[in-house]
């Protein structure tokens, strides 16, 4: 049987709960402050792992307690969100660098 090397392998790589709300809702301490902000991540959470919301309000106030393979999976379900933003960015500014020069009759 053949394996790949793990250098290769994405699945690894972990990322903690709450950096991966930070990131998901981009935001800064003040918003993390903000009542509700805790309660927002644990739905997300629910959502993006596919758990019920006890288990999540099991794994601490951070989600500190979040079992590794959860975690890998966060980092992956991030690295997807920047490939789609980027790939969103790159699409508007192709359609934009097109429509212009259908405009200025390039």
């Amino acid at each position: 049987m053949s394996t790949v090397p793990s250098r290769y392998l994405l699945i690894n790589d972990s990322m903690e709960a709450w950096d991966f709300c930070r990131e998901w809702f981009i935001a800064d301490e003040e918003d993390i402050q903000e009542r509700g902000y805790r309660q927002k991540c644990v739905e997300l959470l629910v959502q993006v792992l596919d758990v019920k919301e006890s288990t999540v309000q099991k794994w601490g106030a951070q989600f500190e307690k979040m079992p590794i393979p959860y975690k890998r999976t966060l980092y992956l379900a991030d690295a997807i969100r920047k490939i789609r933003n980027v790939a969103v960015e790159t699409h508007d500014q192709i359609l934009y660098s097109t429509l212009n020069k259908l405009i200025n009759n390039d």
